[in-house]
């Protein structure tokens, strides 16, 4: 788990790209 402290940013990153796509998944639903 070292890495997760050394760039955390990655961590956001991931977080990130997960939600977008969520989104993304829920507008197509929508339509």
């Amino acid at each position: 788990m070292e890495l997760i402290y050394e760039y955390p940013i990655w961590t956001t990153w991931f977080i990130c790209v997960i939600f977008f796509g969520l989104a993304s998944v829920i507008e197509t639903i929508k339509k």
